[in-house]
């Protein structure tokens, strides 16, 4: 459990400061899950890819300290107001477990065998006596989805996600203080491919969550940005950052 002392807390007066810092977080990489990496680790590249990804827009302000604290898991302070910042991960149906199956040395498979599309099926892929060893059957993603099945089930992982992370953060101490509360999202990029089929009729159950939880803007990030405003009722999705 992390104590309520914060783990560092840091002021950056310009914003070279502050991409440096980014930068070394992201050189220094993350260690695999089968490697036993801390929360804090994770905690801190998600951040670090949130900052390069928005370090160019008007959102930040200089001086602007930076605590790593718990409840939420960091602060960003401003001259004029403080952001509560809390990183989650999507919830998978274990495929958590699966990857770290997947980086052991004498590993047989890689994550695709968990992506059932047609053109997985077309190939042949096995995907029977072996991974089953490994991850019950019924936890597999399932059957070749049609039409916007991948993305409406993204989306109701997604709510899944926000309603869970609420129900600890809504409980935090001054969690009401703060301009925004953001939560970040560190997507599983491998199990569900977030196409660019999306539509604002798709994220109406997202949409409905403002005013029932503490967020105003949740981030999906990998190796895209999803950037979900609860206020507006707005997407975006960004690959470049």
């Amino acid at each position: 459990m992390k104590k309520d002392t914060p783990t560092f807390e840091k002021i950056f007066r310009t914003s070279n400061e502050l991409l440096s810092f980014v930068q070394n977080i992201r050189k220094k990489g993350l260690p695999r899950r089968s490697e036993g990496r801390t929360t804090e680790q994770v905690e801190s590249i998600i951040l670090a890819d949130f900052i390069n990804y928005r370090i160019e827009s008007p959102f930040w302000s200089y001086p602007i300290t930076i605590t790593h604290h718990d409840r939420p898991d960091f602060i960003l302070s401003f001259e004029d107001k403080s952001v509560g910042i809390e990183i989650t991960e999507q919830k998978t149906k274990h495929y958590g477990q699966a990857l770290c199956f997947a980086e052991k040395k004498n590993g047989f498979y890689d994550p695709s065998f968990f992506r059932f599309d047609r053109e997985s099926k077309l190939k042949g892929k096995k995907t029977g006596k072996k991974v089953a060893e490994l991850v019950n059957r019924p936890t597999l993603t399932g059957p070749p989805s049609m039409g916007n099945d991948e993305e409406n089930n993204w989306i109701k992982r997604t709510v899944n996600t926000i309603l869970e992370k609420n129900e600890k953060a809504i409980n935090y101490p001054n969690i009401n203080n703060f301009y925004d509360n953001i939560l970040l999202i560190f997507d599983v990029t491998p199990e569900t491919v977030i196409y660019d089929q999306f539509t604002d009729n798709m994220f109406t159950p997202l949409y409905d969550l403002h005013g029932a939880i503490i967020f105003d803007r949740v981030y999906c990030i990998d190796s895209r940005v999803i950037n979900i405003d609860m206020k507006k009722r707005a997407f975006s999705i960004s690959r470049n950052y």
